[in-house]
């Protein structure tokens, strides 16, 4: 394989933890009014109007087409569709603090319906099928504080930056408290990623602060006797050099050190072109 190289430069990392998150929400269960099959007339994640019909139960009486009828489904409140239920539709309370075992407890016992019911199938009269989530109020997160994150960001009114699936958004704190033994964060949040509010639980990083240095692919640190290096370009000779790994961030590192400046080039594969690394 070619010797790849590139040019050191100078840049941030934001250094992120993983922390995994139960969403508490303002929700509104429906149930079918009657047996039959469930049929969708809005997508998930569509915003409907307080009376707008959002899907259909078509039911069979008899033996007979004049048997059946179909009945509307129409939704109770304003807010956004989402086509499965869980059993904690009005269970969870941000002021509980034991938010994150009783969601792990019912999620891992299967006490809610197992399957997405509001994409359509049989379903039973009275099973719920679907719910309305408001919008418009804020969604609150309980997340337990994951190992290492910097303490002086867990304060009660303050904001903690996040990402979910590459989306960034921010929260403010509105309690910080221990359960036993671990410290717990529940934040409310106004705007969020699409598909965020379909969720119940979360992965999510918290930005616990940055790390400046120059930036480098993970895969070109090569380590001799316990240090971190990089082989850098002298003239036409390549050498190893030691370097400070300031962080790292899913496949990037971020550098210092004396031989260590913006402009100087670097294999970015070395382990590919020397046997001994």
């Amino acid at each position: 394989m070619p010797r790849q190289t590139a040019f050191l430069s100078a840049g941030e990392l934001k250094k992120l933890y993983l922390a995994e998150g139960v969403l508490v929400r303002d929700e509104t269960v429906i149930t079918a009014p009657a047996g039959g099959q469930l049929n969708m007339l809005v997508q998930e994640g569509e915003k409907v109007r307080a009376g707008e019909s959002i899907a259909e139960v078509k039911t069979v009486a008899g033996d007979t087409a004049r048997s059946n009828r179909t009945v509307l489904i129409r939704a109770p409140r304003s807010g956004v569709v989402i086509c499965r239920t869980d059993g904690l539709e009005g269970v969870l309370n941000p002021g509980h603090v034991d938010i994150l075992e009783v969601a792990g407890v019912k999620l891992r016992a299967g006490e809610g319906p197992g399957r997405d019911e509001g994409k359509g199938g049989r379903c039973d009269k009275g099973q719920p099928v679907l719910k309305i989530v408001d919008n418009l109020s804020p969604v609150v997160i309980c997340l337990q504080v994951p190992d290492g994150f910097p303490p002086g960001l867990l304060k009660k009114g303050g904001t903690i930056s996040m990402t979910w699936e590459n989306s960034e958004f921010a929260g403010r704190i509105t309690d910080a408290r221990d359960y036993r033994g671990r410290p717990q964060l529940v934040v409310e949040v106004m705007s969020y990623p699409a598909g965020f509010l379909q969720q119940r639980k979360v992965i999510l990083g918290l930005e616990g602060g940055t790390v400046t240095g120059c930036l480098v692919p993970a895969k070109s640190l090569v380590e001799k006797d316990g240090q971190a290096g990089l082989y850098i370009m002298d003239k036409h000779r390549v050498r190893w050099v030691p370097v400070s790994l300031e962080g790292v961030v899913d496949d990037t590192a971020a550098v210092s050190g004396a031989e260590v400046v913006p402009g100087t080039r670097y294999v970015v594969n070395p382990r590919r072109l020397f046997n001994r690394v």
